[in-house]
């Protein structure tokens, strides 16, 4: 029996359930960037970048993906005449981006950070993502509630926070009047009828509500089922940007800064005390991998430091907390570990650029 071949779209799939394009923030260019879903994939090259060194690393690997965190492409392109994109399409290499919506999905870029500083407990640092999140109602025949509720659940309705299946229900009393031309389920045209019913509210993101009512009109009983959707002001606590999270025992500042470093195997780390002495004790950490500079308000009062990248001069010293400046290639590199386990499992090849072969690398402390 020959193993059916795997195609771009099923590496898509894998990555829209981990973190689903209508996440990303709306400045943002996200998803297939170059080649088609149906070619064929047998290697991928998971990298932060594509640089022209990691183009040049998947040709040599006979890689026929490239899975990015950072676009290649980011803005409207005037003319073709990148190198990189010209040399990928001549080998048939097909580009696929993660990027924000890496960010704020809940086993993304954060989580993978955390876990490898050993936080636990974590919560959202700020709600920021690119979805929203709606109130649906619904009517439903009393006997049809369950299996209704159980195809929207299964859809992707009724997730908040660590819980899911979650609803309300409310028994009600029904009256329609079939017209000619209606197929009713129960009742016939010109008669009106009355039935028990529920009334189901559920919540639900907006990058799943397509799905959600689809499942819905194909599950619901009624040749026209009556239901409202409400676009709520609160934000959906499923997803969010940058994590806090607890140290199994507080650490010295200064302890924490070398711990960091040593987690995420970087050169070096840039450590702001703030109003702080190094030994100050940490214990509540708050996380944003890449740059973080603009969560700096929602991290002071709720965590003892901030570990981040791309600090500037003015952001540290306004910097109401301590700040461990860790680099944006450190702090991002982690969750390449958990993309490449997701691919993995499909029975594919994948490798991490490393970072001594990422460009990066040559920029020199002189």
């Amino acid at each position: 029996m020959t193993q059916a071949t795997i195609k771009v779209s099923d590496l898509v799939d894998v990555m829209e359930r981990l973190a689903p394009a209508g996440l990303a923030l709306d400045w943002d260019n996200v998803g297939l960037q170059l080649g088609e879903p149906d070619w064929p994939v047998s290697r991928v090259l998971l990298t932060l970048d594509v640089t022209p060194g990691a183009v040049e690393h998947a040709v040599a690997l006979g890689a026929d993906l490239i899975i990015t965190h950072h676009p290649l492409i980011f803005k409207p392109l005037p003319r073709l005449t990148d190198a990189r994109l010209l040399r990928l399409a001549e080998r048939r290499i097909a580009v696929f981006c993660a990027h924000t919506n890496l960010d704020v999905a809940p086993a993304g870029v954060n989580a993978a950070l955390a876990r490898r500083l050993e936080l636990a407990d974590c919560v959202f640092l700020s709600d920021q993502s690119g979805t929203e999140w709606f109130h649906v109602s619904v009517y439903v025949p009393i006997e049809a509630t369950d299996t209704l509720a159980e195809a929207v659940h299964r859809a992707g309705a009724g997730r908040i926070g660590h819980y899911d299946r979650c609803s309300v229900r409310h028994e009600v009393s029904g009256a329609y009047r079939p017209l000619p031309g209606s197929r009713p389920v129960v009742g016939q045209a010109g008669q009106e009828v009355r039935r028990a019913e529920t009334e189901l509210e559920f919540m639900v993101d907006g990058v799943h509500l397509p799905a959600v009512m689809e499942s819905l009109k194909a599950a619901h009983p009624y040749e026209t089922p009556a239901y409202g959707i409400h676009t709520l002001h609160n934000p959906s606590p499923n997803y969010g940007l940058g994590l806090i999270g607890r140290l199994p025992a507080p650490q010295p500042l200064r302890d924490f800064a070398r711990t960091v470093k040593s987690r995420l195997n970087a050169p070096m780390v840039r450590l702001w005390p703030a109003s702080r002495k190094t030994d100050f004790p940490v214990q509540r950490v708050a996380v944003v991998g890449g740059s973080g500079k603009n969560l700096l308000r929602q991290a002071a009062g709720r965590a003892d430091v901030l570990v981040t990248a791309d600090m500037d001069y003015h952001s540290l010293l306004d910097s109401p907390l301590p700040v461990i400046d860790a680099g944006h290639f450190h702090t991002e590199y982690p969750v390449l570990e958990d993309l490449q386990a997701h691919v993995q499992a499909l029975g594919l090849a994948a490798e991490i650029l490393g970072p001594d072969d990422h460009e990066i690398h040559r920029l020199l402390w002189i």
